[in-house]
């Protein structure tokens, strides 16, 4: 199986029963740039931390929790640099 990017439909992020993201739907493409863009304190770098499994949030992709193993895949594939304000 290739890996084609990564394509989230769908996707909630909680932390505790605290809704950080509901319902998104987006698509990384591979080769190609993408940017992640909100106010202060929207979830940015938590989305993030929960595709290269560096969170302990529970995630949902179409209904479904993320699983570790998933979540290993997908940081084999991905390039991310994160750029600290001030």
């Amino acid at each position: 199986m290739i890996f084609s990017g990564v394509v989230a439909e769908n996707f909630s992020l909680f932390y505790g029963i605290k809704p950080l993201i509901k319902e998104a739907n987006f698509a990384i493409y591979p080769e190609k740039k993408a940017a992640l863009i909100g106010r202060n304190g929207g979830g940015k770098t938590t989305l993030l931390e929960v595709i290269l499994a560096l969170s302990k949030k529970i995630a949902f992709l179409m209904g479904h929790q993320l699983k570790v193993k998933l979540k290993f895949f997908l940081r084999l594939e991905l390039v991310i640099f994160l750029k600290k304000s001030g």
